[in-house]
Order: C-alpha cells, then sequence, then structure tokens
C-alpha cells in the first residue's frame, strides 16, 4: 500500500484548489492543517481499532539503572506488553500493582514495572529490580505509536486509509481561509470521507472480534511458570 508524503498531500491540496502560486496561505500554515486532519484521523483509529497502531521496540537497558524512557513515538503511554528473553529464560514483565510489594523486590526476581514521574516531570518506565544486566535486545516492549508528525517534504504519513480525508479536511482549512465558494460542498465531502474512513476502519478489526480478554493476571501472581517473587 502506497504511503503518503507530506509533498504528495500538499501538491493535491494545491492542484485541487488552484493555490501553485498562493501567498495568503503560507507552507506552515498548510503544514498545520495537514497535521491537525491528521491527529483526526489518528483519533478515529484509536477508537475504532487501536491496534492498527501497534508497535515493537528494544528496550535497551543497563547495569544498575532503574529508569528508562518510552519510544519516542509511543501514543499516551499505552504499553501493551514488555517480554524478557534472554534466550535462556523468558516471560512477560508484569506491571508491579501495589507499592507494598517494593521493599521486598530481590534482585533474583523476576523484572517488574511501573510507570512513574521523575523530578523533571518526564514519565519514565521503572523496573523493579533495577536492571541486573546491561542488554540491548533482552527486553521488547509492545505499545500504541502514534501518527506521524508529517514535517519535512519526504515524511510519510502511516494511515494510508486516511488520506483521502486528510486532503479533503485540509482543503476545506484553506477554503475557509481564502473564503473559497467551495466551503460548503467541502464540509459535505469531509464528512462523507470521515464516514468513509470509520468505516474502513470497522472494517479492518479482525475476525469482526468484539471480545474482550478477560484479565488473568491475578491468576498468574499464583502460577510458578510466570512469576518468581
Amino acid at each position: 500500500m502506497t504511503l503518503w508524503t507530506l509533498d504528495d498531500i500538499k501538491t493535491k491540496i494545491k492542484n485541487d484548489l488552484d493555490l501553485t502560486n498562493e501567498t495568503m496561505i503560507t507552507d506552515a500554515e498548510l503544514n498545520g492543517y495537514i497535521n491537525q486532519a491528521v491527529q483526526e484521523a489518528e483519533q478515529h483509529v484509536l477508537t475504532i481499532y487501536e491496534d492498527y497502531l501497534l508497535q515493537s521496540a528494544q528496550l535497551s537497558v543497563t547495569s544498575g539503572t532503574s529508569d528508562y524512557d518510552f519510544p519516542s513515538n509511543i501514543y499516551a503511554h499505552k504499553i501493551r506488553r514488555i517480554l524478557y528473553d534472554d534466550g535462556t529464560t523468558k516471560y512477560e514483565v508484569q506491571r508491579l500493582k501495589d507499592f507494598k510489594d517494593i521493599p521486598y523486590v530481590q534482585t533474583t526476581d523476576y523484572y517488574r514495572y511501573k510507570v512513574v514521574m521523575n523530578s523533571s516531570g518526564d514519565f519514565k518506565i521503572k523496573l523493579f529490580p533495577t536492571a541486573q544486566e546491561t542488554s540491548t535486545t533482552n527486553f521488547t516492549i509492545w505499545f500504541i505509536g502514534s501518527a506521524n508528525t508529517l514535517s519535512a517534504s519526504t515524511d510519510k504519513m502511516n494511515i494510508p486509509e486516511a488520506a483521502q480525508f486528510v486532503v479533503t479536511k485540509s482543503k476545506l482549512e484553506c477554503a475557509r481561509k481564502e473564503g473559497h465558494p467551495a466551503q460548503v460542498a467541502l464540509e459535505q465531502e469531509v464528512e462523507r470521507q470521515r464516514k468513509l474512513l470509520v468505516d474502513t476502519l470497522t472494517a479492518m478489526v479482525p475476525d469482526e472480534d468484539n471480545h474482550i480478554e478477560p484479565d488473568m493476571s491475578f491468576y498468574w501472581d499464583f502460577d510458578p511458570m510466570r512469576r518468581r517473587w
């Protein structure tokens, strides 16, 4: 599937509205309209099919260090899973739920984590116990990513199904700025494209499965194969 670049989107908008030599709308303003539309499309994606933007990354850890940055493109700290695999030992790094457990954490325990804010106001992933190893590959974090912010001309929009919605919504904002006579028609087209986007995303949900996985963590706490604390 082709991913539209910022340049592709801008060219389409300018050609459709005959804005090639436009001076009233700056490039910065047009970029702003486009990214605003991308963010709106992102909200539809996350509401309907959150795992559309599911991603994974390696979490590098350093022995003696407990606090780690989130992936730069994570959406609202939405961690799906953190998995540990050093080639021999494999398990899910569980979220530490009860502060009362902290004094009893041992260096030999399986890792757990908690999201915390440090003194600088930055959110971090805190490991319990503090990392006992230095590794770039043992920890894999699965998370919900964000829609790409489009800044450079070659930046790609990573929600291809939303391309026409983004173009039409951006065209509407340009028309409003210019007082273009096509505003009413564009408003109607934006809603049509929004519905098409929502319908497309809804159809993408795997197997139309709306079953919610039960929280089994209570039982895992008593499973010796899943815990060691």
